[in-house]
């Protein structure tokens, strides 16, 4: 048997395929194993933001009401294995290690059978196709067979990119989630939001009830008008369920058909609330678990949450708050939180973004609340150059520090730093991924606030 260490580098290799929308592939080697993704029952979500969140807190409130779970969500902060869960356990190193060597071996069986030795193949068949399947499709697929083999009651599936042609689209779930659409992945996805949307309303499917949080009145009436065609009910935030706040992190619920009150999560930043409301109409909707959560379950489950890497405070003196803000709607959102719910004398940032971002837009969130900015860049090929960045920067007139790698950028604002002071890491989960893997490394405390 490979080891746990060659088997995570089979599979990140398999980025060299590429991003490639589609799901021929995956329904074709998903029929290899029986189609797993047929034995047991899903929770959709698409959406720019807040997707990981909201696939959250639904499962901890399906496990604190006794139904078996599966998570899958990306991308992963530390280890691989963060990405598949059962029952809030990461799948075992092991597990990983044998799946791939199953998948593997049926791939390179279909495609003997298709092509015998000395025979010419047609590189179109479906069969020499697996031999390129990419890395999304790979662990999608991994997800979909642990989970059937670990008989979970229910999957929470986070999408990769879009929705239409996501490899997770292969099922057909009890409620689909769209959480919200701003721009990205304009280079796959569309350069317009209405563009965006139309692919992210691909996981709309028949008779299935959506719920959503998109305010844009087009994008909504084009929800409205998809779910109407496959006679399927759509439940919007703000209008058929909301809430209303009465503290940091502790609201009344409106619901379709039910009320709760005084509900409280521990993440951070008023969009989290957003979050736990599309979480708790999804609760509603789901026939079979509406009439067996408790609302202590509900409770229990909406208070437990973690979700490492989105405004979690790591270090306390100085605070070090990482998040994983990758996109306009998101650094907008750290910023009214850093303006709102936190008091400090000074900011830093520990920045690093990916080129292919709008990195532009980004900035003109967080500069303005910034006292220094420690520029960095992530050990990723698609990391913007630290010149690239301070470029933009410019205009804002900030003090800057380029440091090339995310361990030593944060030594350095470890040193500026006060006790008064907070030290934001931010602009990639990549970022946040190596800083979390620093600060586990130095054994130095995680406190989630």
């Amino acid at each position: 048997m490979e080891s746990y260490e060659s088997t995570i580098k089979y599979l990140y290799d398999l980025q060299r395929f590429g991003i490639k929308f589609g799901l021929t592939n995956i329904s074709r080697l998903l029929s290899l194993f029986l189609n797993p993704h047929n034995k047991f029952k899903s929770i959709h979500i698409a959406g720019t933001n807040g997707k990981g969140s909201v696939a959250a807190f639904i499962e901890n409130i399906f496990r604190q009401a006794g139904f078996k779970t599966g998570l899958f969500t990306s991308p992963h902060l530390v280890d691989f294995t963060e990405r598949i869960k059962v029952n809030g356990e990461e799948i075992d190193k092991n597990d990983v290690v044998k799946i791939t060597e199953e998948i593997r071996r049926k791939i390179n069986s279909s495609v003997q059978d298709t092509c015998p030795p000395r025979k010419s193949c047609n590189t179109n068949t479906s069969s020499h196709n697996l031999k390129e399947i990419t890395y999304f499709e790979f662990v999608t697929a991994m997800a979909f067979i642990y989970f059937a083999r670990e008989n979970v009651d229910f999957a929470i599936l986070e999408t990769g990119m879009g929705g239409r042609l996501d490899a997770t689209n292969v099922v057909m779930p009890e409620v689909s989630v769209i959480t919200n659409i701003s721009l990205e992945h304009q280079q796959y996805l569309g350069e317009t939001l209405e563009e965006i949307a139309g692919e992210k309303a691909g996981i709309i499917k028949r008779t299935v009830p959506v719920v959503t949080g998109v305010t844009q009145d087009t994008i909504i009436k084009m929800y409205e008008a998809v779910a109407k065609e496959n006679n399927a009910s759509i439940y919007r935030l703000g209008k058929d369920f909301w809430g209303e706040i009465k503290d940091r992190g502790i609201f009344d619920y409106k619901g379709i058909y039910k009320k709760l009150n005084n509900l409280k999560i521990r993440l951070n930043g008023r969009h989290q609330i957003d979050n736990a409301l599309l979480s708790l109409a999804v609760i509603e909707l789901v026939g079979e678990v509406k009439d067996k959560i408790s609302e202590d379950n509900i409770k229990n489950g909406l208070l437990f949450v973690s979700w490492p890497g989105r405004l979690e405070m790591v270090w306390q003196t100085p605070r070090v708050l990482v998040d994983g803000a990758h996109n306009v709607s998101s650094a907008e959102a750290l910023s009214k939180c850093l303006l709102n719910e936190y008091k400090y004398n000074r900011l830093f940032l520990v920045l690093g973004i990916m080129i292919d971002k709008d990195i532009e837009n980004i900035l003109s969130y967080l500069m303005p609340i910034a006292s220094k900015v420690f520029l960095t860049r992530p050990q990723m090929d698609r990391a913007a150059p630290l010149n690239e960045l301070s470029r933009y920067i410019k205009k804002f007139k900030k003090e800057i520090r380029k440091i090339e790698n995310v361990e030593d950028a944060i030594k350095a604002a470890l040193k500026q730093a006060d006790s008064n002071d907070i030290i934001c890491i931010t602009g990639s989960l990549f970022t946040v991924g190596e800083a979390i893997r620093y600060f586990n490394n130095k054994n130095l405390p995680a406190n989630q606030v």
